[in-house]
């Protein structure tokens, strides 16, 4: 039997999402697709999965990605499916543990990619919340100063989990540098 379950997560909170899916393969739901803010599950053995998470630096359709997947499948993993350049993976318990990050230099660019997503997202929002309150400024347009003020907060919303995941760079590095 099937389940979907509507849930979201910012970006930032991956490790939060990766920790939730493999919450629900505990329980014995194995996640067998996925969308916007949607999970779709299939009922298996209780802890017969591990769920693991990676933004691509390309789409999961070009052909660095997908020679990429294939090298993960021949190691055991299953693509179950992506949302954007996000990939879902999961790969049965039996197999033993599953990390995509096995070094300091794979998490650091992990994270590097996620970072810089993260500052164009910001930057536009940013761009956008100052060009709408100059509009409404200038032209005197009411709406743009809504529109502006609500690109100003998801901006700020956006910047307060850049830096969030900056620090933890940050320390990863500091980490790397202690054991090298």
């Amino acid at each position: 039997m099937r389940t979907t379950i509507k849930k979201s997560f910012s970006m930032w909170n991956f490790d939060r999402e990766e920790q939730w899916l493999g919450a629900c393969a505990a329980k014995g739901l194995a996640l067998v697709s996925v969308g916007f803010r949607k999970y779709e599950f299939e009922e298996t053995e209780p802890g017969a999965y591990y769920v693991r998470l990676e933004l691509l630096e390309n789409a999961p359709s070009h052909p660095e990605s997908v020679k990429y997947l294939q090298f993960l499948e021949e190691t055991g993993a299953e693509y179950v499916g992506s949302y954007r350049n996000w990939v879902y993976l999961r790969r049965r318990a039996e197999a033993g543990p599953f990390d995509l990050f096995s070094d300091y230099a794979s998490k650091i660019a992990h994270l590097s990619r996620i970072l810089w997503t993260l500052f164009a997202l910001m930057m536009a929002e940013f761009c956008m919340g100052v060009g709408n309150l100059m509009i409404g400024f200038g032209l005197k347009y009411p709406l743009n100063y809504g529109c502006g003020g609500i690109c100003i907060v998801f901006g700020i919303i956006i910047a307060a989990g850049y830096f969030k995941l900056r620090r933890k760079k940050k320390r990863l590095e500091q980490e790397k540098q202690i054991y090298e």
